[in-house]
């Protein structure tokens, strides 16, 4: 198990090929999906995201999804990501998908808390997150984290009537001299 991170509450570990299992059953739950996909994805789909995950360890050392166990038993959760943002990729797009028992916990708050001061460590100079605007829950631990509204778009992959996103960003703090 390579750990890439960990926290007072948390583990977050680089994917391994079997890990397409625990995705396979943390997004058999529609509450899980309900802002992300109308369908949950096939073992072939997970199978080819592990795989991805895997292969970018070697293309952005250091960034990437990983694995979030929770302390002391170690037991999934979910998944964390810290990788260059999509659509801009000067900034590091943060990310997670947690299963229903993790939530309202705080736990992507410290996830998502600990990645960033680990990349502003690594150098990195601006953070974006990116949610369906209907998401308050994903907005609030964003914000929580430091991130503000910078703008509302159209997102076709968000499930339903309403494809409005956002996105939210944070600069690096500035250096005190």
């Amino acid at each position: 198990m390579t750990v890439h991170l960990e926290t007072d509450r948390l583990v977050l570990r680089e994917f391994i090929h079997d890990d397409y299992r625990l995705l396979t059953d943390l997004d058999s739950d529609p509450e899980v999906l309900r802002y992300l996909a109308d369908a949950p994805p096939t073992e072939s789909e997970q199978r080819d995201a592990v795989a991805r995950c895997i292969s970018n360890y070697c293309n952005y050392p250091g960034f990437g999804f990983y694995i979030a166990l929770e302390k002391p038993s170690l037991t999934f959760i979910g998944w964390f990501h810290f990788r260059p943002d999509r659509k801009n990729p000067v900034d590091m797009e943060i990310g997670y998908r947690l299963k229903r028992s993790a939530w309202g916990r705080g736990l992507a708050t410290e996830g998502s808390r600990a990645l960033i001061e680990r990349g502003w460590k690594q150098g990195v100079t601006s953070v974006s997150g990116r949610t369906a605007k209907r998401n308050l829950m994903s907005r609030n631990v964003l914000e929580k984290c430091g991130l503000r509204l910078v703008e509302e778009y159209d997102e076709p992959r968000i499930p339903g009537d309403d494809k409005t996103a956002i996105l939210l960003r944070l600069e690096a703090p500035t250096p005190v001299r």
